[in-house]
């Protein structure tokens, strides 16, 4: 009987809807996503979070506003001890068209901010610094207050998933997925943004890390109905956006976030998998070297602990898929 009730709660769309609002609509304070700056007491995140919700309330009720001459796609990151992959992350997705990077820095100890600075000096990568444990979402609120109005949508993604359109003459050329999202956004007025499933991608069977790229080294994956294939990372407009979270964002009354069916996703996760059009290629294990740094040394932005368990699961390599490459 329980678990019966909970699965209609998690049907209930009104509700989910309504408690994604009332968790996640303060975030987007800036007394709350810099409270993490001074102290990592959870009550008093909690409690400031409270008490700013209401007025955020009334906001999701109002509106955005919207601000004309607002052009480009920018990507929000926030990585640590990312160096090694970086400049592969960067180059890959200028060729999508993507035309800035917001990225947050969580304090890497390795030469992450050497690698970036080209392209910071380039104007393509703004270079912002973030401290403490559990600071993704604040990183993309960080972004969608200081920014939001510059650019015309926004990625929120992570340095091991690669976006790209598919199905396009000649291998998706430059600007490829900001005109995907541009039309598509069009031609969906209800759209507060792009919900794009993952692709998880396999350790390929290396034990240690390969020379070269990820790009090229990891070319299997799991099959499309992948049950971990269903969770969206998102592209938004930021003036219809309340508060940014690391799958699905919070919206403006009567926007949400649509795959690319159209179809409505109210979660961290879409009721089918669907990347016919565009898809997140997902690099979550690469080799077990590597995995087990990112376990035990480099540590995760949101403080997860990582285990073994969790590279079996996601190491998959039934399909041999390299229709990326073409997008190089």
């Amino acid at each position: 009987m329980l678990r019966k009730f909970k699965n209609w709660l998690k049907k209930c769309k009104p509700l989910v809807i309504f408690v994604r609002l009332v968790k996640g609509a303060g975030r987007r304070s800036p007394l709350v996503y810099h409270c993490r700056d001074w102290t990592m007491n959870s009550v008093i995140y909690i409690m400031l979070q409270l008490m700013v919700t209401p007025y955020y309330l009334v906001k999701w009720f109002i509106g955005g506003k919207n601000v004309p001459g607002r052009e480009g796609l920018a990507f929000v990151l926030i990585a640590k001890n990312e160096a090694t992959y970086i400049k592969e992350w960067l180059d890959f997705h200028i060729k999508q068209g993507v035309s800035r990077f917001i990225i947050y820095d969580n304090e890497s100890t390795d030469n992450f901010c050497e690698v970036l600075r080209p392209y910071i000096d380039a104007g393509i990568v703004l270079y912002e610094t973030i401290k403490g444990k559990c600071r993704q979402n604040d990183a993309y609120n960080m972004a969608l207050d200081k920014y939001g109005e510059s650019f015309k949508y926004m990625g929120f993604v992570d340095a091991d998933e690669f976006v790209f359109v598919r199905n396009i003459t000649g291998g998706g050329g430059v600007g490829s997925l900001y005109s995907f999202v541009d039309e598509f956004m069009t031609a969906h007025p209800n759209a507060g943004g792009l919900a794009i499933n993952w692709c998880m991608f396999g350790s390929n069977g290396h034990k240690k890390r390969p020379a070269g790229g990820v790009l090229e080294n990891f070319t299997r994956r799991a099959e499309d109905n992948f049950s971990c294939n269903r969770h969206v990372k998102t592209i938004c407009d930021p003036t219809k956006t309340l508060s940014g979270t690391n799958h699905n964002p919070v919206y403006y009354k009567d926007f949400y976030s649509l795959n690319e069916n159209g179809d409505i996703v109210y979660s961290a996760f879409s009721e089918e998998v669907s990347f016919s059009k565009v898809r997140i290629n997902h690099y979550f294990d690469k080799s077990r070297e590597e995995f087990l740094i990112k376990k035990d040394v480099r540590g995760d932005v949101n403080n997860w602990i990582r285990t073994m368990r969790d590279f079996e699961a996601y190491d998959q390599n039934v399909i041999h898929d390299t229709e990326i490459l073409s997008h190089i």
